[in-house]
């Protein structure tokens, strides 16, 4: 036992006192004076700490104690675990496939396929998205689409099957039955007791109602010129949006087509209808062009396609004075 008494060491600092010490049972050791730096602490009723001996341990000989072989999770370890753990159920959740909301590939090869029919209704349901949302036509928009659009608006008809004599007189019979049976709905006959002016068996109504390759094509040029529209609208707006700038009408996806259609279509259904789409995405900064291109259109040799341009003309530039009355 080594009683520790008050020394008076060399300090380069300040003292260390300290006062009323306690023994400490460190075993046999010999404490030298030494220099410290530090700073002054002074130590009342100072605390006794007795170290356990291990075999070894700062040159001082101590009391052994037994120290517990740690409980490591090894295979050797868990041999001698007198109860086994539960293991862990793992529930491992399947990757989730994040599909875009429009399959850009799959909307193309459908404006592509040889079935005109495949293309309407690929055409119906893209106008049918767009109208259902405020951006519901964005998901479409991509090249690929307008792409496919446009060859639909330029498809050649030439050589394409037109409807027979006998397809027409078909039609004509049932035009004529359908205005008839108007006619005897609003004056109150009495179905039972109404006949209709022709007698059609069921395979002349179904070729009444059949539309060939031709007609086909000129429909489907009416829906993707809709489309067409509807798409570069959103384009536009979106560009506007995101960068400030206007596209210019030369540059938009498609308008380009909406004129050619107007100079080289022969269905004055289908120019109609690229006057229409022209109307749809027009702006301020499109006016100059567009009363330009209704004017030209406003000479058209379809007396309702002439006079619909230059209607379009007319308003256009209107809006245009007023707006220029406004601004001064």
């Amino acid at each position: 036992m080594v009683n520790i008494q008050p020394v008076e060491p060399n300090y380069s600092a300040v003292k260390i006192r300290v006062n009323d010490a306690k023994t400490f049972n460190l075993g046999e050791s010999n404490i030298n004076n030494g220099t410290y730096n530090a700073t002054d602490i002074e130590v009342n009723r100072p605390s006794v700490y007795t170290y356990p001996d291990l075999d070894t341990l700062m040159a001082y000989k101590m009391t052994k104690i037994d120290v517990p072989k740690p409980n490591v999770t090894t295979t050797e370890a868990e041999k001698e675990l007198t109860f086994k753990a539960a293991p862990k159920k793992v529930e491992v959740i399947p990757p989730v496939e994040i599909k875009p909301e429009v399959d850009i590939q799959e909307v193309s090869e459908k404006l592509s396929n040889s079935d005109y029919d495949v293309q309407a209704r690929q055409l119906h349901d893209m106008v049918k998205a767009a109208g259902a949302k405020e951006d519901g036509a964005k998901p479409y928009i991509a090249p690929e689409i307008f792409e496919s659009l446009v060859k639909i608006i330029k498809k050649d008809v030439n050589g394409l099957a037109k409807p027979t004599p006998e397809q027409d007189d078909a039609r004509k019979k049932l035009k004529e039955n359908l205005i008839a049976a108007d006619k005897a709905f609003e004056e109150g006959v009495d179905p039972k007791t109404f006949k209709m002016p022709h007698d059609m068996t069921e395979e002349e109504t179904k070729l009444a109602l059949t539309l060939t390759p031709f007609e086909q094509v000129d429909r489907n040029k009416t829906y993707a010129l809709a489309v067409t529209a509807l798409l570069a609208k959103a384009y536009a707006d979106g560009v506007e949006k995101q960068t400030g700038n206007v596209v210019p009408l030369t540059d938009l996806p498609g308008a380009s087509a909406m004129v050619d259609v107007l100079r080289k279509e022969n269905n004055p259904d289908v120019r109609m209808t690229a006057l229409d789409s022209l109307r749809y995405i027009s702006r301020p900064e499109y006016k100059e062009e567009l009363v330009t291109i209704f004017t030209l259109a406003a000479q058209d040799k379809d007396p309702k396609v002439a006079q619909y341009a230059a209607i379009m003309a007319v308003m256009l530039s209107g809006l245009e004075q007023n707006g220029g009355a406004q601004a001064a």
